[in-house]
């Protein structure tokens, strides 16, 4: 959820916008709903929203000198990620509880699901990238795949079912990763294609959202997943693209929610407690619930960031800024 160009997209910012959004309903809709994982909203959001913003990263991660700054994004992502940890403790009240606190940083560790993941999987896909840059620039590419591919046996090798330090979501997520990259590195061949495919894949992604298939049919439900997340992102891409050539009020909200897409991300689930209020005292519809909470929580979001932005050091550890 970084950028590492100085000239910034704007499409790339309002589609990181509309992610980020989506991020936010996506867990109104299991907070509201109960951690109700089948309501249609929750499976239209969770097809694909992360995916895109993984392939948002690598679009991003590609720069013409072909390189990479690891220390920065260490900084920026890392860093966060255990700092928000340690908020975590100091919110749930056992900040002096020195074993509780160490056994709960090796749980995330382990599982980093249970914490700002993103930011976690996103560096290592950097790594990978650092790694295929210092062996050799003008194969980087094929090394990148070569290394997903070391990934998915690795995986496959320690057991698909552990969470084991992200490995099964790195395996996941790092091919939207390289495909955001490829998509940069090779833009003015590609773009067409990527057109008329998303043009397509408006059609296609609700179609593959009514298409059910038990988990146990292993093969063809991970084909599933992966074409609902490709159509989703190549439709998303193709649609904003067409909407952003115009200069509406939307556009240019997307586009400041883009730029601030990761300390939406890291403090939105602080605003949690906003449910109880709204279901108290404004209504009992599970969508009228998370469009308030979405609008209550972004503009929460927004005013915080904003009061951290001027205290530099703050702003470095929580937000890498």
């Amino acid at each position: 959820m970084e950028t590492t160009v100085k000239v910034r997209d704007p499409l790339i910012d309002v589609l990181k916008g509309f992610a980020i959004i989506l991020v936010v309903i996506g867990h109104a809709s299991l907070w509201f709903s109960g951690d109700n994982r089948t309501n249609p909203l929750y499976v239209t959001i969770y097809a694909f929203h992360m995916p895109l913003f993984m392939f948002l990263s690598g679009y991003v991660s590609f720069n013409k000198r072909r390189e990479i700054n690891l220390g920065r994004r260490f900084r920026v992502l890392v860093i966060p990620f255990f700092v928000w940890f340690f908020i975590s403790v100091a919110y749930h009240g056992y900040i002096f509880d020195i074993d509780k606190i160490f056994f709960y940083l090796s749980k995330l560790i382990y599982e980093p699901t249970r914490g700002m993941w993103f930011l976690w999987l996103l560096f290592w896909e950097c790594f990978l990238l650092y790694i295929a840059l210092k062996i050799n620039k003008n194969h980087h590419l094929w090394i990148m795949i070569g290394l997903w591919g070391i990934l998915i046996f690795t995986h496959r090798i320690t057991g698909t079912h552990r969470p084991y330090y992200g490995l099964p979501e790195l395996c996941w997520y790092s091919i939207y990763f390289i495909l955001g990259y490829v998509v940069h590195l090779y833009y003015s061949k590609v773009i067409k294609t990527l057109r008329s495919i998303g043009w397509c894949n408006l059609v296609l992604f609700p179609c593959l959202l009514f298409w059910e298939i038990d988990e146990n049919m292993y093969f063809l439900y991970s084909i599933r997943l992966y074409l609902l997340a490709f159509t989703g992102i190549t439709a998303s891409y193709i649609l904003w693209e067409w909407l952003c050539h115009w200069d509406s009020k939307a556009k240019k909200i997307l586009a400041y929610l883009g730029g601030i897409s990761l300390e939406i991300y890291v403090t939105h689930y602080y605003f949690r407690f906003i449910t109880t209020y709204i279901e108290a005292y404004i209504s009992n519809n599970l969508y009228l619930n998370i469009l308030l909470f979405t609008i209550f929580t972004i503009i929460g979001c927004d005013i915080t960031q904003r009061l951290i932005k001027n205290i530099e050091w703050l702003r470095k550890i929580l937000y890498g800024r």
